[in-house]
């Protein structure tokens, strides 16, 4: 190298500078592209979860509903609706079918999906015994109750994870490809 003109040294150098910034740029354009796929894959989970979260919360108006009812019907001195805590228990039966997507999807504390799918099937074992005959105004307001309401803040925080998660890989998305812009044009 030492009897190399300073024309081959140069051209060299510089030859190496390009065929370093192709290198980086092949890099960054097959790391675009996982990046890609990772945000259809985890767009597609958090959509079906976030989904899966709606519907589970919509039919758990309708049981709440459907309790309710069945406890004001006995509140006002009156023989409840029998088809009221059978409607609660079809609702209840739809939101395990919705449940079981959400466990393959959610991402977030598993701990929680847990927690609900305990509480759900306590749910479900008190309906059934409103159903069965023990209805009482007991069972309807101090465990029913107070456990759709567990059940529903429990929702609208795996709902919140859900919708921030999704926010912040949006977020992330976008600050990877400003950055990889920034170095396609810095080289």
């Amino acid at each position: 190298m030492k009897n190399w003109k300073v024309k081959t040294k140069l051209s060299l150098a510089f030859g190496l500078l390009i065929l370093i910034s192709a290198a980086a740029m092949a890099v960054g354009i097959m790391n675009i592209g996982t990046i890609e796929n990772q945000v259809v894959e985890y767009s597609q989970e958090n959509s079906q979860s976030t989904q899966a979260l709606n519907a589970i919360k919509q039919e758990l108006e309708s049981t709440q509903k459907y309790i309710y009812k069945s406890v004001m019907g006995m509140a006002t001195g009156g023989r409840p609706n029998s088809k009221d805590p059978a409607s609660a228990r079809q609702s209840i039966d739809t939101i395990s079918a919705q449940f079981a997507v959400l466990s393959e999807t959610f991402s977030g504390d598993q701990e929680m999906i847990a927690k609900v799918d305990e509480d759900l099937q306590e749910l479900k074992s008190l309906v059934s015994q409103t159903e069965n005959g023990r209805q009482t105004n007991t069972i309807m307001t101090n465990q029913i109750v107070p456990l759709v309401t567990e059940i529903t803040t429990d929702l609208d925080a795996m709902l919140n994870y859900s919708t921030t998660m999704g926010t912040n890989m949006i977020q992330s998305v976008t600050d990877t490809a400003k950055n990889t812009r920034y170095i396609f044009i810095g080289v």
